[in-house]
């Protein structure tokens, strides 16, 4: 989280207070546990960092690919990564081969654990039919209440943020960074269709502590406001 915020900021301190919420953020809703989400998050935050970056190398998409098919082996979720940093290349307009490197490189993992293990391996990828029985009045239910839960208790400076930056951010690339981020959230917020669990915000929480500081570092006017609605934030947490 600090070298992405570095890479697109480009001021440390305000990259060190991105790591450092998200790491209270993350503590409050169970990342202090044995979970394999905090393996998965690394090795995609990883791949995400890679694929940002400005300056690339063709190894570099190869090995971004590689580390975001670990990201998905390790837990399933982690698909969410391949799919941003699939959306990223696009948007930034790298070329077919560049993004083609990039694919084979995640498939291929995937197709060396199915040599090994086959069907069984496959059965495993599915869940075993886990979250496949539920119902969509109930599904949106959760998600509504997952949405406000993260907005009024987890980060209340994240609304803040987003009104802040219609006047705040200004050029194309700018607005590309911030739809990518709120992507990464709406993206993971899925995961709570398939159960309502706390830990599921150890996805998201990365991309809510870059949007806040990424918004923050643009501001010019009324900082003051702003300032204190993060302050409520670390306070919550």
């Amino acid at each position: 989280i600090y070298k992405i915020s570095l890479d697109l900021i480009g001021k440390k301190s305000y990259s060190f207070y991105a790591g450092f919420l998200f790491v209270l953020m993350s503590h409050w809703n169970e990342g202090n546990a044995v979970l394999l989400e905090i393996p998965s998050m690394f090795l995609g935050l990883w791949g995400f960092y890679l694929t940002i970056k400005t300056e690339k190398k063709v190894c570099t998409f190869a090995f971004a690919g590689l580390l975001l098919s670990l990201s998905f082996l390790v837990k399933q979720y982690g698909l969410g990564f391949f799919i941003l940093c699939f959306i990223v290349l696009i948007m930034n307009r790298y070329t077919f081969k560049n993004i083609i490197l990039f694919s084979v490189s995640f498939v291929i993992p995937i197709i060396i654990c199915f040599t090994l293990f086959g069907k069984n391996f496959i059965q495993i990828l599915g869940g075993n039919g886990y979250g496949g029985d539920f119902e969509i009045s109930n599904v949106l239910n959760v998600l509504i209440y997952r949405a406000i839960y993260l907005f009024l208790r987890i980060s209340p400076v994240l609304a803040i943020s987003y009104l802040f930056s219609v006047f705040t951010l200004k050029s194309k690339i700018q607005w590309n960074y911030l739809l990518i981020f709120s992507l990464g959230i709406l993206g993971f917020m899925l995961q709570f269709a398939f159960g309502s669990f706390t830990h599921y915000y150890l996805y998201i929480l990365p991309f809510v502590s870059i949007i806040i500081f990424y918004v923050f570092a643009h501001l010019k006017k009324l900082k003051w406001l702003f300032t204190g609605v993060l302050l409520l934030t670390f306070a919550l947490n």
